[in-house]
């Protein structure tokens, strides 16, 4: 493998973490995480939203509020790397839990985010965000999310989750 396929591969998994800690900063509702995702002149088309990426982060961190839980997987990533700027094809399946009125509901959903990235200096982050919603569904909430605690540890949607603790890897 030459040392060119080789950066290419580097910049893929540094392209597709940053894809992966947006969607972690979104269910921690971690907003300082989410805006380092973006290039301070970033934008982002949600649909609902379409501005600056830096009006976003503050929007979306109260749409959040108002929600007792969410979940963004992430799956079928694709990149493609052209010198220092890049576009992923990242799928994505959320739910989300919101108490109303008439009880809880549960949606779920699943699309793309369209993301061109740009390499600025030594890092990749999001100059742009599109997302594509390909369907969702929402129901009555059926079941108590946390009907089973005991031993268990559950998820938090802050920085209190118990993957800010989590001890990271050694260095060799």
């Amino acid at each position: 493998m030459s040392a060119s396929e080789v950066r290419v591969l580097l910049d893929k998994q540094a392209i597709e973490e940053v894809v992966l800690e947006l969607a972690r900063a979104t269910d921690r509702c971690d907003a300082r995480l989410m805006s380092a995702c973006f290039h301070d002149d970033a934008t982002d088309d949600h649909g609902y939203f379409v501005g600056r990426a830096a009006e976003f982060v503050p929007w979306v961190m109260e749409v959040l509020a108002g929600l007792e839980h969410t979940t963004h997987t992430i799956c079928n990533v694709l990149v493609r790397v052209s010198g220092d700027e890049a576009a992923a094809e990242s799928g994505f399946l959320a739910h989300s839990r919101r108490d109303g009125p008439d009880g809880s509901r549960d949606s779920f959903g699943a699309g793309r985010y369209l993301d061109r990235f740009e390499r600025r200096g030594a890092e990749w982050r999001i100059a742009h965000r599109e997302v594509v919603y390909d369907w969702n569904w929402s129901a009555p909430s059926g079941t108590d999310l946390y009907a089973v605690t005991e031993g268990l540890t559950l998820g938090r949607r802050d920085r209190d989750d118990r993957s800010y603790s989590f001890p990271e890897p050694r260095e060799a």
